[in-house]
């Protein structure tokens, strides 16, 4: 099944900019073209079912490796092991 998802608001607009990162796995402008099922037109962008296929894997590993802070987590982990 296809959907088609129009432009809208700014806000909106950043949330179709976040769902194309995550299923291009944060690639370059140009590389969406060659991603399948997937088509971006003037105002809107179409794709399949199979695009969502392991998103919410991808979204919650991009979202680890773009907003952890390693040294914390690190510093949690040792604390972990003294007791």
């Amino acid at each position: 099944m296809k959907h088609r998802v129009y432009m809208r608001d700014w806000y909106f607009n950043a949330g179709i900019v976040g769902f194309l990162r995550v299923i291009s796995n944060d690639a370059m402008p140009d590389d969406l073209k060659n991603i399948e099922g997937l088509e971006i037109g003037e105002n809107y962008l179409e794709f399949e079912d199979a695009l969502l296929e392991g998103f919410s894997d991808k979204f919650i590993r991009m979202s680890f490796l773009m907003l952890k802070d390693l040294s914390v987590y690190l510093r949690k982990l040792s604390i972990i092991q003294q007791e």
